[in-house]
């Protein structure tokens, strides 16, 4: 399963019954992490969708591959993100130093 597990459950949620902590028919895996797999059906289907367009349409599916985004690319993607989300919380001259968060 990788490096990554669930925690063990204690001896007094395993003295309640492991059914009440959310764990399923299959060992090892509860309920709690299935909200993680939510998007997963919508991307494969739209991916599906895009493939058969494409044969449809008789032109070659072909993905291209970046460099990494730069820690200076990122850091001034987050400066527009937190100016537009403060223009949109706070109005147009809104500033993100104006916002509580």
């Amino acid at each position: 399963a990788g490096p990554w597990a669930l925690l063990p459950l204690s001896e007094d949620q395993l003295a309640h019954g492991p059914a009440a902590f959310g764990t399923v028919d299959v060992a090892h895996y509860r309920v709690r992490v299935l909200p993680v797999l939510g998007p997963t059906p919508a991307c494969t289907g739209h991916v599906m969708a895009a493939v058969a367009l494409c044969a449809l349409a008789g032109q070659p599916i072909a993905p291209t591959s970046r460099e990494p985004l730069s820690k200076k690319i990122k850091e001034k993607m987050l400066q527009n993100l937190r100016k537009r989300e403060a223009r949109r919380e706070l109005g147009a001259a809104a500033s993100p130093e104006d916002c509580d968060w």
